[in-house]
């Protein structure tokens, strides 16, 4: 392994967490703590929330109050890590999860991913070096 590669995992400067922030954030927490990270937060809301109501498909929220609750949720996890001087910021995307999240991770030029995905019942830990 190069020392790049060797130093990415050890000391990543961001980690990207998704999805998953009840399960996942306590370690992403203890990592950027122990590395000095800056924590990147995505929400993705999934394609099927968007279904039409027409459509028979459900459960249909409106989009408006989908990026609301989310952004609640996301600032309510968010400033207590800022008042522990802990760099986080979020973002929150729709349509297709595991797709949206390998194009945050690639977009932010994350050192690490945090991310469980209900469809794909695991967790990746991972490095881009």
């Amino acid at each position: 392994m190069s020392d790049d590669a060797q130093h990415c995992w050890s000391h990543p400067k961001s980690i990207a967490v998704a999805n998953d922030f009840d399960y996942l954030l306590p370690q992403a927490r203890s990592q950027a703590a122990t590395s000095g990270a800056a924590l990147m937060l995505l929400h993705v809301i999934p394609a099927q929330v968007y279904a039409s109501p027409k459509s028979g498909a459900y459960p249909f929220v409106n989009e408006t109050r989908a990026f609301r609750d989310a952004g609640e949720l996301l600032a309510k996890i968010t400033v207590p890590l800022q008042k522990e001087h802990v760099a986080c910021t979020y973002e929150i995307r729709r349509w297709f999860v595991a797709e949206e999240i390998r194009n945050f991770v690639s977009e932010k030029k994350s050192d690490r991913l945090i991310s469980s995905h209900a469809d794909d019942v695991a967790i990746a830990i991972s490095s881009r070096a």
